[in-house]
Order: structure tokens, then C-alpha cells, then sequence
């Protein structure tokens, strides 16, 4: 229903024909700071490949950690 929205609304090239795919892992006991240079190596190395981490402190089942995808 969106692409028929933005179809309709003369904005087709806004959505996009390629699939996305996105994977992640929980990291414990890292700093972000520590991840940051593997993250710049993965994205230099892979053309395509956007990664991303979010910390958390208090996440109810995982405690403190970093999503790393």
C-alpha cells in the first residue's frame, strides 16, 4: 500500500525495488568506543554494507550491552 501512495503521488523513485536486509548481535561487555574502528573497517571494506550499534543500559532480559548490526 505505501509504493501504491508513493506511485500515486508521482514519487515512485522515493521507495525503493531493492530488498533490505538487516542482521544484528548483542555484544556484552564492550564499549562503543572499542567497536567504532571494526565498524569503519567493515563498512570500508564492503561496499553497500551500513552498520550501526545501540547501547542500552537497562534493557529488562540482556542488562547492559550493544546491538551491533
Amino acid at each position: 500500500m505505501i509504493e501504491w501512495v508513493l506511485d500515486q503521488q508521482g514519487s515512485a523513485e522515493a521507495h525503493q525495488t531493492v530488498g533490505v536486509r538487516e542482521k544484528s548481535v548483542i555484544v556484552f561487555g564492550a564499549m562503543e568506543a572499542s567497536l567504532t574502528p571494526l565498524m569503519e573497517n567493515i563498512e570500508a571494506r564492503f561496499a553497500g554494507i551500513k552498520v550501526f550499534s545501540l547501547p542500552s543500559v537497562d534493557h529488562p532480559q540482556w542488562g547492559k550491552h550493544i546491538e551491533l548490526g
